[in-house]
């Protein structure tokens, strides 16, 4: 186990382990990057900003108790599609040991996040509730 217990933002190199369970638009860490179970629970389900080759993606929190958290050998599960994006969508760059960002989403950026999900079904939701809030404000403005 790693002597530093660290909080956000975590800047690590990490490798990517495929999991049949992160499904699309959610990550997973080790428990171990935070003792405080009340803080866990607190980021689980959160948004973050993940960084890695000069790009970003935003995804959900999980925490697994199954990957590495050993100094040199962290793991991070993530799904297919924000592996290919942080790797610049390059055939020849699917590099599975990345140096990553992992922070807080901001505000701003979980709507954005919202928006933008990569789960088809949750992007159309989205979409249509920020439709409906705005004609609904149009509405009660006329």
């Amino acid at each position: 186990m790693n002597d530093s217990v660290s909080t956000f933002p975590i800047e690590r190199e990490f490798t990517r382990v495929q999991k049949d369970d992160i499904e699309l638009g959610w990550f997973s860490i080790s428990h171990n990057f935070i003792i405080d179970k009340n803080q866990r629970r607190k980021n689980y389900g959160k948004w973050f900003c993940i960084y890695a080759n000069g790009k970003k993606i935003f995804r959900l929190l999980k925490f697994s108790p199954n990957l590495k958290y050993i100094k040199g050998d962290e793991q991070i599960a993530l799904d297919w599609l924000g592996h290919i994006t942080l790797n610049g969508f390059e055939p020849d760059n699917e590099k599975m040991r990345l140096n990553y960002l992992i922070r807080p989403a901001r505000f701003y950026e979980i709507i954005i996040a919202n928006i933008n999900h990569p789960n088809q079904g949750l992007r159309a939701a989205y979409r249509l509730a920020i439709l409906s809030l705005i004609l609904s404000i149009l509405f009660f403005l006329n």
